[in-house]
């Protein structure tokens, strides 16, 4: 998603956020989000074997891009509180943006977990004929 995008993105789903004025100020960077870019490139040969290829590019920004979003992780589940991050690419003239949340893909695993390990303790007490298998 290119910033407008995700701006919209996150306005529209203001519910999950928090803090509701982190949600708007937010969006309102978003939407006029500016970066530095530098670039260095070298590409050199002597044609004696030896070559160097460098590519480096450096971001500078004044954006927080972090926050906290509220939301149920599945469908009839509490309600939990994670942390998501904005992470964003160069691409020459234009810019990619993503949402990457390492606490909510924690908290989903946990939860898979031990849904599978109370369905499993259920037939281990209703069934314990029947051999369980059990791969994550």
């Amino acid at each position: 998603r290119i910033p407008v995008e995700l701006a919209q993105f996150l306005k529209m789903n203001r519910i999950l956020f928090t803090d509701r004025d982190q949600s708007m100020r937010l969006v309102s960077n978003l939407e006029k989000f500016k970066i530095k870019v530098e670039q260095e490139l070298e590409d050199s040969k002597n044609f004696q074997g030896n070559k160097k290829y460098l590519f480096e590019q450096n971001v500078k920004h004044e954006l927080d891009l972090s926050f906290t979003l509220t939301s149920k992780i599945f469908q009839g589940s509490d309600t939990y509180t994670f942390k998501v991050d904005i992470l964003f690419d160069v691409r020459d003239k234009s810019v990619e943006m993503w949402l990457e949340s390492v606490e909510l893909k924690e908290l989903q695993d946990d939860m898979v977990e031990a849904l599978i390990n109370e369905q499993l303790e259920l037939f281990r007490v209703n069934f314990q004929s029947i051999p369980i298998i059990q791969t994550i």
